[in-house]
Formats: structure tokens, sequence, C-alpha cells
């Protein structure tokens, strides 16, 4: 016998048999909940981190887990962690519900009244709470929010929708569940009463609560707003329910002129303090009984009986779903998992989008700002292994090179083929090789001048310097040079000197250096050559230049730069040994591949006798001898 009732006896819940959290914000909503249990069970141990304590039972068909946030904290960071340590514990929690209490705000829409209840009802565009602090002041001073929440899982909003229709019906009424309640042992049971239409008290907008009072009592009942379009308040004082956009934030509000600016502004039928905190990671519907009407009239004579309406709701609501409805509702941490990973692909693919859009418009950019093609992969092609080294020792240009040097420009100069632009070409790749190892951000534009090239003006070549150092920062292009181009497209000009040189003032800013290279001066006509050094000397102290050309360009060079190095060009001995040597054992095609070691030997010395420092007269005499 005993072994039978043994057998019968239900198995005490444990952490997996919780699938409900509630959460309370204030004691006395806690209360109210513990009111609506129809049986209390035995605490459970929780996480090691977790900082809530519980209280746990079964309401209807379903066990609830409910948590109260610390006495003394409001806001949405503090229900945010109260709901984080809840899941931690509670892995089996399928949805969540915030109930308590919160500010009305009445309009012919929503004809509220004190003791009504109010649910985050979403609409197309917003998920039923808007956080109303959350955004951005601009500069006319005015607030503009920003962001989404999301909205309550799909049960809870069926549930919504079908004891909405019960309503309509005049089925499962508020007022007999809370006529149930034995509270006249409680300490003060005349709170979670009906507090009277007498007390319930809408003033004009306009007309503050006097100073140093606790009730109304003393306010002028002239200013009562009577409300003529509202609905009559039943003679059971039945609480109403109303479907709307629950404003919440961290600022307890009590002033009537934020109270309707929420209402123009969000279309917001109620006020609180927490539930923004939860809907993104903790997915809930928020039930608020109306305590006040956010104005400066607010006392806390309401508050103990909406915290009753509001609960009473939360467990009619909790009636019309069936355990198997919660069964195959994904977890908490699930859902909240899965939201990420569809936000992530979303977020991800709006990036990519952006990023493909933001392309095409740069690339009109900078199609727009330079039409100059560099030549610098040609010439490099050419260029002989091994030439050039020496430039790279040279102690004037290490210097120049270095990371703090003492010279902002050096001035390569030689006759005719004496090698200038293919040592350009290497120190452009020297520059390179630099950009990578060194930590600091590094920027390297070049031009290589062409007197055969109409397009080589001044600004078109300060445009094409621009351009290069802006390719450098992908996407981030700064706004004002955006404007000017937008500017300047919109009266369809082409760019000038001066916008040119804004441009490239505007980026060099972007980089802790920038060299720029700039071979072949003296292939631009005078007045150009003038003009770009002039324009170069503007730039900021971080920009370092290297030009090379024929003699007369250093004195050029010298006008506009006051530290600058000279350094001559000349073909060494070492660079026409390479260039032989190259001309004789890799130019497969044209010559044999083998050779007799002492006609090679022969052919090196007699051309480098004959060299006159000209990189170009090696290839001449090599041709004559063979």
């Amino acid at each position: 016998m005993s072994a039978s009732n043994s057998s019968e006896r239900p198995k005490k819940p444990d952490h997996r048999d919780y699938t409900v959290g509630w959460i309370s914000a204030l004691s006395l909503e806690l209360s109210a909940a513990m009111l609506m249990l129809d049986e209390e069970h035995d605490p459970l141990a929780c996480h090691g981190k977790d900082k809530n304590t519980y209280v746990f039972g079964r309401m209807g068909k379903h066990n609830i887990v409910i948590a109260c946030l610390p006495e003394g904290s409001y806001g949405t960071i503090s229900a945010a962690s109260v709901a984080q340590d809840m899941v931690r514990s509670f892995g089996s929690i399928r949805f969540g519900l915030m109930v308590g209490i919160g500010a009305g705000i009445p309009s012919n829409q929503h004809q509220i009244r004190l003791g009504d209840v109010v649910i985050s009802t979403p609409t197309d565009i917003v998920g039923g709470v808007v956080q109303y602090d959350l955004g951005k002041t601009g500069g006319n001073g005015e607030f503009t929010r920003k962001g989404s929440l999301n909205k309550p899982p799909q049960v809870l909003l069926t549930a919504v929708a079908a004891l909405k229709a019960k309503h309509r019906l005049g089925r499962e009424k508020l007022g007999p569940l809370l006529k149930e309640l034995q509270v006249e042992d409680f300490d003060n049971p005349e709170e979670f009463h009906y507090q009277g239409v007498e007390f319930d008290r809408l003033f004009q907008s306009d007309y503050l609560h006097p100073d140093n009072t606790d009730t109304c009592d003393s306010c002028d009942k002239s200013k009562v707003d009577p409300r003529p379009n509202d609905r009559p308040r039943p003679k059971n004082n039945e609480p109403a329910i109303h479907y709307g956009i629950i404003a919440s934030g961290n600022q307890l509000i009590r002033h009537t002129v934020l109270r309707e600016r929420l209402r123009q502004d969000c279309n917001a039928c109620c006020i609180e303090m927490e539930a923004a905190g939860l809907m993104d990671n903790f997915p809930c519907l928020v039930i608020r009984g109306i305590c006040d009407y956010a104005d400066s009239h607010k006392n806390d004579g309401w508050q103990q009986y909406a915290a009753l309406t509001a609960a009473a709701y939360a467990k009619r609501l909790l009636s019309v779903i069936s355990p198997e409805q919660v069964e195959v509702t994904p977890t908490v941490e699930d859902a909240v998992k899965r939201v990420s990973e569809i936000m992530t692909k979303v977020v991800d693919g709006v990036k990519d989008v952006n990023a493909k859009v933001d392309e095409q418009l740069n690339q009109e950019f900078f199609d727009w700002l330079s039409p100059l093609k560099m030549r610098h992969d040609d010439i490099r092609s050419k260029r002989v292994p091994g030439t050039g080294q020496w430039m790279l020792d040279n102690s004037k240009f290490r210097e120049w090179r270095s990371a703090e040097p003492k010279s902002r420009a050096i001035c390569c100069f030689g006759e005719p083929g004496a090698g200038k632009t293919y040592i350009t070409s290497l120190v452009i790749d020297t520059l390179r090789s630099d950009m990578e190892e060194r930590k600091t951000k590094i920027g390297l534009a070049y031009v290589y001048c062409d007197y055969k090239n109409q397009d080589h003006t001044t600004e078109k070549l300060i445009a094409a310097i621009a351009k290069q150092l802006l390719r450098l920062l992908g996407l981030e292009i700064p706004k004002k040079i955006i404007d000017i181009y937008n500017q300047l497209r919109k009266a369809d000009k082409q760019i000038s000197l001066d916008k040119a040189i804004e441009i490239l003032l505007l980026t060099c800013p972007a980089f802790d250096l920038v060299y720029i290279c700039i071979d072949a001066l003296d292939e631009l006509e005078e007045r150009e050559r003038i003009a770009l050094l002039r324009s170069l000397q503007e730039t900021p102290r971080s920009v370092y230049l290297f030009t090379t050309g024929r003699n007369h360009v250093k004195t050029n060079v010298k006008s506009y730069f006051d530290e600058v190095e000279m350094v001559q060009i000349k073909a060494m001995e070492i660079d026409v040994t390479h260039l032989i040597k190259y001309e004789i054992m890799e130019n497969s095609m044209a010559y044999p591949k083998r050779m007799d070691e002492t006609l090679e030997r022969e052919i090196k010395e007699r051309i480098v006798s004959l060299s006159t420092g000209k990189l170009a007269t090696p290839f001449q005499l090599f041709e004559d001898t063979y």
C-alpha cells in the first residue's frame, strides 16, 4: 500500500521542468506574481554566477520561475542582468514575461485609466517596445532614436490574440480572478483593491502638482481633464486591456511634455523602465498595469492594484497556452542564438551590398579625379636585376628614407640615359616594402612625367598623386573630399588646380608619413614644373619628395624646398657589368646561351671602358659589337 502511494506521488520539479521565466522590477510586483501561483515549490540550487533570488511555482499547467530586480536597482541594464542570470541557471526556459506596473499615456486611441493593463504589441515596423533614450542628438538639437527591439515569440503573440478574442466575448475577464484573491489578512489589504474612480484623476497637462504634498487632495479639481470622449468605467470596475507600443528607458518620467512627445513620436500608450533591456536577449511579452499618468501628480496609491491586474492578465494568458506549445518552442538560449546568427547574416549581407555600392561610387570618383595611368609596372619589367643598389646604399638616400628624415626632399640629377627612370622605379619598390614592414601608416604616390603626354598638366598630376593616396585608404574617403566631388560634378566641372591641391591636403593627414616620387621633372614645361613644385611645397611636413631630372632641375627644387639633398645619377661600373651579364646570359632569344669565357671577359672590359656613365651606352656598344 505504501509502495503504491509512493509511486503516485508527483515528481519534484527540477531545473529542466521550469519553462517560463517571470521578471518583476519591484517587490510589490513580486508579491502580485506570488499571489497568482496555484502552487509554490521548494527552491533549487542555481548556477554559481547567478546572483538572483527566485520564487518557484506552478501557474495552471506551467512551472514558473520568478525573479525580482535587486532592491533599489531599476532600469534596462539591471533587468538585462537578471534575465541573463536566469537563463544561465534555467536553460529550459522558452520565453519570458515582464510583468509589473507602468505609466499610462491616455489618448483618443487608448482611453487608458488607472488599473488598466497594457500589452506590448508589435506593428509592421516596431517590435512592441521602443527604447526612447537610445539615439543621438543632431546638430539642430533634435534627438533621433535609432535601432529597434525584437518582438515577442510567436507562442505568446498567438496567445494574446486568443485571449483578446475571449475578452471581446466577455470571457476570461480579470475581475473574477481578482475577487478570488484572499487579501484581507495582508498588512495593508486596501492596497490590493481598486482605489476608486474618485482617485483616478488625469489633470490637464499644463497643471503641475503643488510642491511638498504627497497626495492630490489639495490639487485644483477644476484642472482635472473631463475626458469627454472616454469610455465609461464599467460598474464592476473591470480593468480594460490595451494593446500597443510601450516606451522603455532608464529615465523616470514625471512630466507631461515628455509623455506627450512619446505619444506623438512613438504612438506609445505606456512608459516603463526595464523592458528595453530584455527584448533582444530574453524573448518576452511585456505586461504593465497602469498606476499613474507619467505626470507630476504621480503617487504610489495605485501601484499594488496595478501590479495585481498585470499579474492577473499574465495568468490568464498562460491559461490559453498548452504545455505542448511550450515544449516545441525553442529555448531562450537557442532563440537568441538563432536570431543572432540571422542578424549576423543580414548585417554581413548589408555590409557586402554597401561595400559594392561604395566601391562603385568610389570608382566613379576616381575616374573623375584623374584619368592618368601610371607606367610603373612596364618600367620595372625593363629594369635589370641588381642594378641601382648603389642608390639604396647612398647615405643621403638612407637618411631621407629613415623614420625621421632631416631632409624633406631629395633631388637626383643626371644626363639623359643615365638610368634616372630605372632608379625611380627601384626607389618606388623599396618604399613599397617599407609600407609593409613598418608599423606606421605610410602613403606612397608617384608620377613618371612624359613631355609627349598632353595630359601631364599640374592639376592632373596633383590629382593623380591624391588618387593613389586615396586608394590606399580603401573606402575611407574623407567626407569633405566627397563634398568637393559632388559639388563639381553637379556643376559639370572638371577638377581645377586649387581643388586638386585641396583634395591632396585633405588626404595627407590620413597617413603618418607620405612619399611622393616624381620622375623626369625636366620633361614638364617650366611653367608646369614650377607650379607642381609650388603645389607640393604646401603639403604637410610629413610629406617627403623624391625627384629626378636633368641637371637644370636642381635650381627649381632648391627654390621651393630648403631642406633638399642632391644626388648625381650615372651608370656605375657595377650596373654596366650587371647589364652586360644580363644581355649575354639572360637574353637567349637574341644571343647564344654559351660563350667562351675569354671572349665574354674581353667584351665586358671593352664596353665598360667605353661607357660614358650612361646605361644607354652599353646597349648601343653591345649591339655594335654583335
